[in-house]
């Protein structure tokens, strides 16, 4: 009974935990991705994309 409850109490802090933890979804306009720090618009894949390192 305690192994089923400590499993019950770990799932439910890994299901509220775990959203804080994702990465948020990339801007999916181009006036947003701009407005986005280290973020650039990708004419050719038409996305928003991390910036490149070399500029």
């Amino acid at each position: 009974m305690k192994s089923l409850l400590s499993l019950m109490a770990l799932g439910l802090v890994a299901a509220v935990a775990a959203p804080a933890f994702a990465e948020d979804a990339p801007p999916t306009t181009k006036a947003e991705c701009e407005k986005t720090p280290d973020m650039e618009w990708d004419e050719a894949a038409g996305k928003c994309v991390r910036e490149s390192p070399g500029g």
